[in-house]
């Protein structure tokens, strides 16, 4: 007699039943096995589905024809509140990481919170479901199949329950060694097995370490222990799925902590490396005063050569230094040194449209003189005390990026520094220059620099004499639009750098003029009509600057008059003129 909770539609057969007619129809002789895996599964991972094949392939060295699995999700009363998920949710994510596979389904029949279900429980509610399925009485069941219980070593209180029950029950185990744990023999007359361990960071997976990265914001470790599908679901979720999950997907969204090292951008890159490869990470440490698109030149070059040589570059910063480095730099080339603030705001305009480049505010916060290894080492030890899950046991190395300039200056002080996995990536300054590479101690030789580049001295003096096409090529777009076009407030707030550079704030003259200007320039560009789409509108002001946030974009497109039948259309000149117009008020 069934349960009186017992619901056949939380047991799914239809992979059962696949794999039951298959068998039938090649005259299977070998006693049938089927599988049941207990947990709250919050969220599932890797391990949950690796354990489920390394136990069904040794129940088929057994002897066995394995036809099918269950993962069986509980009540999930036993962990924290704010790791808690609800059940629809733990179900949706665990069907998804068995969508594809074959033999493998979900069970839901043990998820309702006010029954208290035991393992042995469970596993009777399947062998019903079973017996269902193939038409006999569940005391004739034993003749046709048995269940066998999954779980890891840890498992242990669950294990001690249904062995207990093993007695009473024709139920097998199937344990999965875990590192760390002591060795666990088999018994096979009890029908106890042992499979192999997982293989790989698998072998190391359980909830813990995937919340520990999922709250420390180590992005590339979820993406890799979370099955893809689940994987996408979390850090990637449709509004339908935002609308259906808000309080679960929230808890599981990674957010990358700041840091001295900022990190975005590395974890998306880090989510698709190569295992066989060693990891790079490059660093342009210099004044910065101000930076220009030839130190993105200059780290472009660098990662193409290392990529050349078998290096994975996932990340890659520009490091302004500080005060006491930058005064001594801005004096041997005769001009007045740049705050801080000023050079840090600056790069970080430079690299916000770059998909790798960041802005490192470490060396720039420190005092005295350092050494590039120091700096190296810095980036290395935050990083893997921040992400250990995705850099923890990785080959990564730290190159500095630096011109032929600086070449015998680091030979003479950074000597022996790749035995620490500390590199250097030299750029040529012509093609003339011949500097020979030393693989054995992490020195490469990129392509020289563009012939065109403005190097920082010619830069300054570009801006000084308000040669803005000269300044404007040199620079990345919202680094030049926020160096030669200040608004008020950047000029009340860096006021003394502004000085130095010789920026004075626009007069009315000169706005007239710059009105003028991108009006002929979009009448030539549209025609007469002068329209565009609000959506290219929007695209090409990120463009012209990528710093500035998406919801301020969205916030002046709102604000901006549209035309067309669904307000799709903007008439550029009305922009212009509200643009300016805003500006003056």
């Amino acid at each position: 007699m069934a349960p009186p909770d017992f619901q056949p539609a939380e047991w799914p057969m239809e992979k059962f039943r696949a794999a039951y007619r298959q068998y039938q129809q090649e005259g299977g002789s070998q006693k049938i096995a089927v599988m049941l895996s207990l947990g709250a599964f919050s969220p599932v991972h890797m391990g949950h589905v690796e354990m489920l094949h390394q136990a069904k392939d040794r129940l088929k060295r057994a002897g066995f024809a394995v036809l099918g699995g269950w993962l069986a999700l509980d009540p999930d009363q036993n962990i924290k509140v704010a790791r808690r998920l609800g059940g629809s949710f733990r179900a949706h994510c665990a069907e998804l990481a068995l969508e594809s596979e074959p033999l493998f389904s979900v069970s839901t029949c043990g998820l309702d919170a006010r029954a208290s279900h035991s393992p042995m429980q469970i596993i009777v509610q399947l062998q019903h479901a079973l017996a269902m399925e193939l038409g006999c009485e569940k005391v004739a069941l034993p003749s046709k199949l048995m269940v066998f219980g999954v779980c890891g070593g840890d498992g242990a209180q669950r294990v001690a329950g249904l062995r207990a029950a093993m007695t009473k029950e024709p139920v097998g185990l199937c344990m999965v060694e875990q590192e760390g744990e002591d060795m666990i023999l088999e018994k096979p007359l009890r029908f106890i097995f042992v499979a192999d361990p997982c293989k790989g960071k698998i072998n190391q997976l359980s909830t813990a370490t995937v919340w520990t990265a999922i709250e420390g914001g180590d992005l590339a470790y979820v993406s890799q222990v979370l099955p893809p599908k689940v994987a996408r679901l979390c850090l990637a979720p449709t509004d339908k799925e935002l609308d259906a999950f808000p309080v679960d997907l929230d808890k599981l969204l990674p957010r990358i902590p700041d840091s001295d090292w900022p990190a975005e951008k590395l974890m998306a890159k880090l989510s698709n490396f190569q295992e066989d490869k060693t990891l790079a990470l490059l660093v342009l440490s210099a004044a910065l005063g101000p930076s220009h698109k030839g130190h993105l030149d200059m780290l472009e070059k660098a990662r193409i050569r290392l990529q050349e040589r078998g290096f994975h570059v996932i990340g890659q910063w520009l490091s302004p230094w500080n005060d006491s480095m930058a005064q001594q730099d801005a004096s041997a080339n005769g001009v007045e040194c740049l705050s801080t603030d000023f050079r840090l705001r600056c790069a970080e305009l430079t690299a916000a449209g770059e998909e790798l480049t960041m802005v490192s505010r470490w060396e720039s916060s420190q005092t005295g003189k350092l050494s590039m290894h120091q700096v190296a080492v810095n980036c290395r030890e935050t990083l893997l005390k921040l992400f250990p899950g995705s850099l923890r046991d990785k080959r990564l190395c730290i190159f500095h990026v630096c011109g032929s300039d600086r070449e015998s200056k680091y030979k003479s002080s950074e000597a022996g520094v790749h035995k620490d996995h500390v590199g250097v990536v030299v750029i040529p300054q012509d093609e003339e220059e011949m500097i020979l590479e030393k693989p054995s101690s992490l020195m490469f030789v990129a392509e020289p620099a563009q012939e065109q580049a403005v190097h920082s001295k010619d830069l300054r003096k570009a801006i000084s004499d308000g040669n803005t096409a000269v300044a404007t090529k040199a620079m990345a777009p919202a680094a030049a639009r926020f160096v030669l076009a200040p608004t008020s407030e950047e000029l009340e707030q860096m006021q003394a750098d502004f000085k130095k550079l010789g920026v004075k704030p626009f007069v009315a003259a000169d706005v007239a003029a710059a009105k003028d200007s991108l009006q002929r320039t979009f009448v030539q560009k549209l025609g007469p009509e002068n329209q565009v789409s609000a959506h290219e509108l929007l695209k090409l002001l990120g463009a012209l600057d990528p710093s500035v946030s998406e919801d301020d974009l969205q916030s002046l497109l709102r604000a901006t008059q549209k035309t067309g039948p669904y307000g799709e259309q903007v008439k550029v000149g009305d922009f212009i003129d509200w643009v300016f117009s805003s500006w003056k008020a």
